[in-house]
């Protein structure tokens, strides 16, 4: 996938209480402790690593507590902790290293969250309907937090993907902004072009003045970057007090992000809706402060910016699958206020190396079998990791589903089970195995019960270092519980796939390939799949696929939300618009030009698109919700002949016949009360 962010170098991994017991054989905070670790990886690990810990903190958190780890440095710890130092998957640190955390507690009164500080917690977002802290804690203050009586479990979060692509070649240097282009703007998006807004701009006198779009997204100016956001303004190519070409109001910033890993991937999103709606108002806010801060973030950008659009390029590793969760409430709630809302779909799109579709894979149910018997390094397999374990095969039995990775292939895994948050009553781990079945990765937290998380969740990240073809299977192991849930895991990233035991053409009953999750495939968010700039032909190979189903209902509090009488399908992505786009420093440098690719990109295309409807339909006092937006989208859009429904949705964005089937809309309120900007 040559534009998707999901190209970030991830290490090699094993799990992480075989870490901890390779770690004590070694003095304790000695870089000789990593390299004694990382010369056991792939030779299995001990079978204590099956033993589930029924203590507060998640398994990496545990470690992470622990004296010999903690002291050890950064880059260290996340080579002890099998996750990459930075970047999609990794932990959220703040600048002086603490992890960032969600602590379930029993009450979030002011007491409490006063003994939280004391015990060492930096709180950064508190949600009472959850029961929810998101806060940093230091290494040396995990254990400390854990063992106040309120705190029921805590779990650390990943960094979320954002759908562009992050990162710039390290061998371009730092350069100037570049030289102001003509008015109204610097350097163009090629999507105004391609998704016909600047004949439709001109046809229909619209700019977006009026109109405030908000963006969400991980920073705005916090990066190194080939520029700044002070550099862009001069250039034109963001609003500001020193825009040459009259934009002069300044980008409404509600939050900044306060993690060490920023890429500015908002200000590249800002560009692009200045560029298409030159006239609109901006506004921007972080989502890097959590899932239960991002979802507030949302709410901010209405209440606080008063934003009639919203955007989104971020998803999540814990956001659920299976139903709408805090994120999706937030923009139930600001679309009920009136603002229309867009969301990128994703880049995760994966296919092995047979052409097989195998983003995800769903069965309808987890098939009990026996387990196959696992082995550490001792080479004593065990079977007593689990009470059963999945049938990949319906068609007869098989206890394990097999890939062979080239070399350096690798992917980070999620697996969700439907069960709701807080009602989780079945735990379900998954294993990676070598061929001889030595555990080489997987995740076993513990989520039932007062101590568990509550999320039907676990991830683990996995890097092929052999040097050749490696052979490798996943177990899913019911560790406790009688349930039999919908299991359903997807690969969050992955490359170098060369083969695939089970995929749709070995296995016709469950389903493989689906990719867009959480709030991607929200029912009041336009989700938006990405084409290039320079074939409006094809959808991208990367952007991810519907459809999306959900089978509980939302989760708005702490109460396990009620199954749906009927599961509830979504034809997601909605709608199609431009990636591969200029900007003035993000994300890839080709021929000279920075160019942005990913749903990252396409997204803010659609909701520049949106302020301008919005503006139209303000004009001729239509009302204009999310229902027209989509509407309006859908019955204009473009085809795109080498795509499909899945991939793209209704085609690609003809925001100039948009702009005619707005002024169609029926006109109710022109001589009862005229709308205003907020509406």
């Amino acid at each position: 996938m040559p534009h998707s962010s999901t190209r970030t170098c991830m290490r090699r991994s094993t799990l992480c209480m075989a870490f901890a017991i390779m770690l004590m054989l070694v003095p304790l905070g000695s870089d000789a402790a990593i390299t004694h670790a990382q010369s056991s990886v792939g030779q299995g690990v001990q079978p204590g690593v099956f033993n589930k810990s029924t203590g507060k903190l998640s398994t990496r958190l545990a470690l992470l507590a622990q004296p010999h780890v903690r002291s050890l440095r950064a880059a260290a710890q996340a080579q002890v902790l099998s996750l990459p130092e930075a970047g999609p998957g990794s932990l959220i640190r703040s600048a002086d290293g603490a992890v960032l955390t969600y602590i379930r507690v029993s009450d979030t009164s002011a007491a409490q969250i006063q003994a939280l500080r004391q015990a060492g917690a930096r709180i950064v977002h508190v949600a009472p309907a959850y029961g929810i802290v998101t806060a940093y804690v230091d290494a040396d203050h995990l254990s400390g937090v854990a063992a106040l009586h309120a705190v029921q479990n805590m779990r650390e979060e990943m960094q979320p993907k954002h759908f562009g692509t992050p990162e710039r070649p390290a061998t371009q240097p730092r350069r100037a902004a570049p030289t102001q282009a003509a008015c109204p703007t610097g350097s163009m998006s090629e999507g105004d072009a391609q998704l016909n807004v600047g004949a439709g701009r001109t046809a229909y006198n619209v700019d977006g003045a009026g109109i405030t779009v908000g963006i969400i997204s991980d920073s705005y100016n916090r990066a190194t970057a080939a520029t700044t956001a002070e550099q862009d303004i001069a250039s034109g190519d963001l609003p500001g007090p020193a825009n040459p070409c009259g934009a002069v109001i300044a980008t409404h910033v509600i939050s900044e992000s306060t993690d060490a890993y920023n890429t500015d991937e908002g200000r590249a999103m800002l560009q692009i809706v200045h560029d298409l709606a030159p006239a609109a108002n901006l506004a921007f806010a972080t989502a890097n402060n959590g899932l239960f801060g991002f979802a507030d973030n949302i709410r901010a950008l209405r209440s606080q910016a008063g934003a009639n659009v919203i955007v989104d390029d971020i998803g999540y590793f814990t956001e659920p699958f299976f139903q709408d969760g805090p994120v999706d409430a937030a923009i139930n709630d600001v679309v009920s206020q009136g603002a229309l809302y867009t969301t990128a779909a994703g880049n995760d799109n994966v296919l092995d190396g047979a052409g097989n579709n195998i983003t995800s894979y769903e069965a309808a149910a987890y098939r009990p079998m026996a387990c196959p018997a696992l082995s550490g390094s001792s080479g004593a397999p065990t079977t007593a990791y689990a009470k059963d374990c999945h049938n990949f095969n319906p068609a007869g039995e098989s206890n394990s589903s097999g890939y062979v990775l080239g070399p350096n292939g690798q992917f980070i895994l999620l697996l969700q089970w439907a069960e709701p948050w807080f009602g989780v009553q079945t735990d379900i781990d998954v294993y990676m195995v070598d061929s001889t079945g030595h555990v080489l990765d997987g995740s076993n937290d513990t989520n039932t019960g007062t101590n568990g998380s509550q999320m039907p969740l676990e991830a683990f990240q996995y890097v092929n270092r052999t040097g050749a073809p490696q052979t490798v299977s996943l177990v899913i192991a019911r560790a406790s519980g009688s349930a039999t849930p919908r299991v359903k895991y997807q690969f969050a990233s992955a490359r170098g796939i060369a083969q695939s035991q089970f995929n749709a053409t070995t296995n016709t009953v469950d389903q493989f390939g689906p990719s867009i999750y959480g709030h991607a495939g929200s029912e009041n968010a336009l989700s938006v799949a990405a084409v290039p700039y320079s074939d409006a032909s094809t959808p991208e190979a990367f952007t991810s696929l519907g459809l999306r189903t959900v089978y509980f209902e939302t989760a708005k509090d702490a109460a396990p939300a009620a199954a749906l009488a009927q599961p509830i399908v979504r034809n997601k992505p909605d709608i199609a618009a431009t990636d591969g786009v200029q900007t003035t420093f993000f994300a890839e440098f080709i021929d000279g030009v920075y160019r942005f690719y990913g749903t990252s990109a396409a997204a803010p295309h659609a909701a520049a698109v949106g302020a301008l409807l919005k503006q139209l339909a303000n004009q001729r006092h239509s009302i204009f919700g999310q229902t027209t937006l989509e509407q309006v989208l859908r019955s204009t859009a473009s085809p795109i002949p080498h795509g499909s429904a899945q991939a793209n949705g209704a085609g690609l964005i003809n925001a100039a016949a948009a702009l005619e089937a707005v002024t169609g809309l029926p006109e109710p309120l022109k001589t009862f009360l005229p709308l205003t900007a907020n509406n």
